[in-house]
């Protein structure tokens, strides 16, 4: 997972949040303090499998 990695490389890491859209989000910080906001949409097969039809 991505937000792993990251927290593997001691980068400062928010928790995995869900926002109320089909996908989840999380915010790093790189070296210098810039804060990134990182967003994932679930892929079709993986709603059509675990979430259902939408």
């Amino acid at each position: 997972m991505f937000s792993q990695g990251l927290k593997e490389k001691d980068m400062r890491v928010g928790e995995i949040e869900n926002r109320g859209h089909s996908g989840r989000n999380f915010v790093f910080y790189d070296e210098d303090g810039n804060k990134f906001d990182v967003w994932s949409e679930l892929s079709p097969i993986f709603k059509e499998k675990y979430v259902g039809k939408q």
